[in-house]
């Protein structure tokens, strides 16, 4: 017999998407344009954690432009 799961007090799903990067300027745009793509049509609250290891490219600079237009980052 199966059991029947209650909707009543089902919880809102969330997740959070961790991204380790070192000197990775020339590709961080297009990977957190494809990730926020792909999440966004999870239809799930989300949020991009990335994590710059001391990077000496200009990932840093990237990421903080990023930042300032995206609310998920």
């Amino acid at each position: 017999m199966k059991k029947k799961l209650s909707t009543e007090r089902r919880l809102p799903l969330s997740l959070s998407l961790v991204i380790p990067t070192y000197n990775n300027a020339e590709t961080i745009k297009p990977q957190l344009d494809l990730c926020q793509q792909i999440l966004k049509n999870l239809c799930v609250e989300y949020e991009i954690l990335v994590s710059n290891d001391a990077s000496t490219d200009e990932t840093d600079e990237i990421l903080r432009k990023y930042y300032t237009k995206n609310k998920h980052l």
